[in-house]
């Protein structure tokens, strides 16, 4: 493996994720599947007035659907809902309130199931799961480390993680080429594990650059708006 494991949290005794080390702004991705392109995502990163970062994404096309996350710098959660589009307009799926190591709200596992409540005690530093990625790019990155850290998903509540740094490599995108460390994180779902690939730029403030998701979509860096 690397040259050690850490946690994302730095109470933990780990170097700990640091959201300022993110560039915050407004991206672009497409989003390509079988070498077609199935849509594009809108992902928006800023502060609000508590000084808690807030994350938002607009995807369309074939995985249409809107989330916003909100974090401390540290990626504790704050809240996070999430909505799917479709004929009858859109249709919330969850909305979370994240407290001192638990959490509440309600979900719905399908968009057309009635909704269940939420009430879950949960590590003080999971990350939410909208957000895993954020979380990943915005640790002390250094080839060759690994380091743990869990998520939590309303529908499959804690999972473990475990995510291995690569070199930097050259990556060329739609917005540009870019110097980039290759990130694998794989989390071990109650369904099954998933394995995602994210490719965060070496230069501070980081953007990422490209996602590779588990059945096989990419979404590409097309566009930086301010």
């Amino acid at each position: 493996m690397g040259a050690g494991f850490f946690s994302l949290a730095a109470q933990d005794g780990g170097v700990g994720s640091d959201a300022h080390r993110l560039k915050t702004g407004t991206f672009i991705y497409r989003t390509m599947s079988g070498g077609k392109e199935e849509g594009q995502s809108r992902i928006a990163i800023q502060t609000n007035a508590e000084g808690n970062f807030a994350f938002s994404a607009n995807i369309t096309g074939a995985f249409d659907q809107s989330w916003e996350s909100v974090a401390t710098a540290q990626f504790r959660p704050v809240s996070a809902n999430l909505s799917f589009g479709g004929k009858e307009g859109r249709k919330q799926s969850f909305d979370l309130k994240y407290s001192d190591g638990h959490v509440t709200g309600f979900a719905a596992a399908r968009r057309t199931s009635p909704a269940r409540a939420i009430d879950d005690a949960v590590p003080v530093n999971v990350v939410d799961q909208r957000i895993d990625w954020a979380a990943v790019i915005a640790s002390d990155l250094e080839a060759g480390n690994d380091f743990r850290f869990e998520v939590y998903d309303p529908w499959t509540r804690i999972s473990k993680a475990v995510a291995h740094v690569g070199p930097v490599e050259r990556v060329q995108v739609p917005a540009g080429t870019f110097a980039a460390y290759r990130v694998a994180y794989r989390i071990e779902k109650s369904t099954g594990a998933e394995t995602y690939q994210v490719l965060a730029s070496e230069e501070v403030p980081r953007v990422m650059v490209r996602e590779d998701f588990p059945d096989g979509a990419i979404a590409e860096l097309v566009q930086i708006e301010p």
